[in-house]
C-alpha cells in the first residue's frame, strides 16, 4: 500500500500544481485518481514516487485536502489561495 510522505509546495492556486511525495503509488496500468477538496483533478505527472496534481478551477480558498482515490487514509492538506 502506498503512502503520502510530503507536499510541496503548501500554497496554490487555481490552475496551479503541488506535487505529492510518497512511496508505492499505484501508477500501473493506470493512473490513481485524485481529488483536491470534493473537485476530482488531473494529475500532470505521475511516477511510483510522486504525483503532480493540477489545481482544478472553482476550488474554494482556505486550508483543503488531497486524496487519491486509491491511497484511502492518506491525506495531504495545502492552503488555496483565493481573490
Amino acid at each position: 500500500m502506498g503512502r503520502l510522505t510530503s507536499v510541496r509546495p503548501l500554497w496554490a492556486i487555481e490552475g496551479g500544481r503541488v506535487t505529492l511525495e510518497g512511496d508505492g503509488f499505484p501508477v500501473d496500468p493506470l493512473v490513481p485518481h485524485a481529488r483536491v477538496g470534493a473537485l476530482p483533478a488531473r494529475l500532470a505527472a505521475a511516477s511510483p514516487s510522486s504525483l503532480t496534481v493540477l489545481i482544478p478551477d472553482g476550488i474554494e480558498g482556505g486550508s483543503t485536502a488531497i486524496r487519491i482515490d486509491e491511497l484511502p487514509g492518506e491525506t495531504a492538506f495545502v492552503e488555496i489561495g483565493s481573490t
